[in-house]
């Protein structure tokens, strides 16, 4: 698996098998097409570097936005990446924007943004 780090911004090749997406998809009672649910790419955010400052805090996800151009194949490789969009001080929290980008051969597939927050 490729990585390539920036400040703020971290890019990754990723994949989902056939079984993985089997597996997920019989545990959760939903019909298996050869797609990835949407729901998967959650597994996605821990296998970041920029995302693992979280790994120990107490977040709390407060909003996901998801926009779907084209659906995830099983078993071919996509290039995500990761950004902050934005962190901001409101008085005891802190809100945190990641942005997760996913697209194949240069195509745009699949953009999440995700709010946390974390009192201090």
């Amino acid at each position: 698996m490729q990585l390539y780090l920036k400040d703020g911004m971290e890019i990754r090749e990723v994949q989902f098998t056939n079984e993985e997406v089997q597996n997920y998809c019989e545990l959760l009672n939903i019909k298996y097409d050869h797609y990835v649910p949407t729901l998967m790419c959650a597994k996605l955010w821990p296998q970041f570097e920029l995302f693992q400052s979280f790994s120990k805090k107490p977040i709390i996800l407060k909003e996901t936005h998801i926009k779907t151009q084209q659906q995830l194949q099983v078993d071919c490789t996509y290039e995500a990446t990761l950004h902050k969009v934005s962190q901001k001080l409101i008085k005891n929290i802190i809100k945190y924007t990641y942005g997760l980008e996913i697209n194949k051969d240069k195509k745009h597939c699949m953009y999440i943004k995700q709010i946390f927050i974390e009192v201090r």
